[in-house]
């Protein structure tokens, strides 16, 4: 069982699995005034902000209700919509134009995930 906690609140809300959220982090860099800046964080705020809905480019269908969102450096998140909001369940840098046979198998696995309802909202 996946555990996903609320990660932004917007119009529509981002829920993620722990190992999304060591990922997203990832992305924090430090600028010359002292504050931290994570550029994949401001893309996943606008895209909340607009439902996570599809555009074939930030997001992509992926089968059997998956999607994939694209993030900065090759980034890429992959979840599903759950009425209002978005369950990010897994994620993987992609550094080449076609998956590769580990990125395929996690875009399966978070499809059985979604399917089998093998995830839970945490209570915290």
């Amino acid at each position: 069982m996946i555990e996903v906690k609320l990660f932004i609140k917007s119009t529509s809300g981002l829920y993620v699995s722990n190992k999304v959220y060591k990922f997203i982090k990832s992305y924090e860099t430090g600028n010359e005034d002292g504050n931290i800046d994570n550029e994949a964080l401001k893309k996943l705020q606008k895209l909340a902000e607009r439902n996570f809905e599809r555009d074939g480019v930030n997001i992509r269908h992926e089968g059997h209700g998956v999607f994939r969102i694209s993030l900065p450096r090759n980034g890429r998140i992959i979840g599903f919509h759950d009425e209002y909001d978005f369950i990010a369940i897994n994620c993987f840098k992609k550094p080449r134009q076609k998956l590769n046979k580990g990125q395929q198998k996690i875009i399966k696995d978070v499809k059985r995930i979604r399917k089998n309802k093998l995830w839970k909202r945490s209570i915290k």
